[in-house]
């Protein structure tokens, strides 16, 4: 079987905003990180459950590093660990002859989701091959379910029992419509900031309750990290 559309997403969870379309599509889905949070419980086996019942596949990137991890990354700007995902990931685009890509949109609400959109943008560029590139965003692409489709997709919520707060505090937030239209944006990066990223006020308030030692920020961690990754996984001919 021949698949040539790809899902890279942050966290497990994320591919139930794109259900129909998974469904539809049965892309490879990769996803950075266990989505274990400070609690240290990974979603993967959730979100294993949730692709095969779609019919889709599990990339070899699935749950590469627990939330912690990554944050400690961020913050010691080591670039290795994340620029072998870039050319992992660019490698799977050019095996399975990828034409097109979804990811996270990049929002700065969580480092872990832009840093999600740069390793797509990177890998993307770094293929060699033309690939429409799409965020999770209202834009340019929209699919609304029919009453069959959004019944598989609530059933499909339900099921996924470690992200029910989170898929409840939506529906209060944004209602059905939420779940019944899955919207596409057509990435355009190069991205920067246009606002403080809102994950320092929550990284301060978290460091603030003991969760976490130390706040990541925009100019002090991130920018840095994207600058040495950038340098990082340059072709060797360059």
């Amino acid at each position: 079987m021949t698949i040539r559309s790809a899902l890279f997403i942050a966290h497990p969870g994320h591919e139930l905003r794109l259900h129909h379309w998974i469904e539809q599509k049965r892309p490879i889905v990769y996803i950075l990180t266990d989505g274990s949070g400070r609690k240290n419980r990974s979603r993967t086996r959730d979100s294993r459950e949730l692709l095969e019942r779609c019919g889709a596949v599990a990339g070899s990137i699935f749950g590469r590093f627990t939330d912690r991890k990554l944050y400690e990354l961020l913050l010691t700007r080591d670039v290795e660990p994340v620029a072998e995902v870039v050319r992992e990931l660019t490698a799977e685009l050019r095996k399975h002859k990828t034409n097109v890509v979804i990811g996270d949109s990049w929002e700065l609400y969580n480092p872990t989701h832009d840093l999600g959109r740069i390793i797509l943008d990177m890998a993307v560029a770094r293929s060699g091959r033309k690939i429409d590139n799409y965020e999770i965003a209202d834009g340019d692409v929209t699919i609304e379910l029919d009453e069959a489709a959004l019944s598989r997709k609530l059933a499909a919520l339900e099921d996924y029992t470690s992200m029910r707060k989170e898929t409840d505090a939506i529906l209060r937030r944004e209602g059905m419509s939420a779940l019944r239209f899955e919207s596409l944006r057509r990435a355009t990066p190069p991205w920067a900031p246009i606002r403080q990223a809102t994950y320092e006020q929550f990284g301060a308030d978290r460091v603030a309750a003991g969760h976490y030692r130390e706040v990541i920020r925009y100019g002090e961690h991130f920018a840095p990290f994207i600058a040495a990754l950038y340098k990082a996984t340059q072709p060797t001919d360059a």
